[in-house]
């Protein structure tokens, strides 16, 4: 298993979630409220990555044979073709950022937070081992809360 060696540093924790706010606050203003039927309307013919050529191409043809267009695709559609299709690049490139970003805490979290609860869960039962000898451990009740029916073991095979 991985080994988390540091804790991420309060500094860098706090430089780290400024950016993010900042971030946050900078892009606040492009936010697009859907509605849940909206989404799923629009997931069902939305654009990825893999569509980029696609929509590239599209963008010639807008441009210089609008005459071959049908009479719906209107010349303010035309128009604002290329906004749609740079947005969903800056969209994109930003998402892939923040995807790594995520990723990388994500990791992070799942190794320190898989030592951390393999070590609680052996002081746990270490503390009802203990059984009351030990002044003080007995009132250490709330680690029962986390796990009402006993902690899981690797040796557990109970299902």
């Amino acid at each position: 298993m991985a080994t988390v060696t540091t804790p991420i540093p309060a500094a860098v924790k706090k430089d780290v979630l400024a950016l993010l706010q900042q971030a946050l606050d900078k892009l606040h203003p492009y936010t697009v409220t859907l509605t849940d039927a909206e989404q799923k309307s629009l997931a069902s013919g939305a654009m990825g990555r893999e569509s980029v050529p696609f929509v590239q191409e599209a963008t010639k043809l807008l441009a210089n044979y609008p005459q071959v267009l049908r009479r719906t695709i209107t010349d303010e559609m035309i128009a604002e073709y290329p906004t749609w299709a740079t947005t969903f690049a800056d969209a994109d490139e930003l998402l892939t950022k923040t995807q790594a970003l995520a990723a990388l805490l994500g990791t992070v979290r799942l190794a320190s937070g898989a030592q951390a609860m393999d070590l609680a869960r052996d002081a746990y039962k270490d503390g009802q081992l203990d059984k009351g000898k030990t002044p003080g451990v007995a009132e250490i009740d709330t680690m029962s809360k986390r796990f009402p029916t006993g902690p899981k073991t690797k040796t557990d095979t109970k299902k």
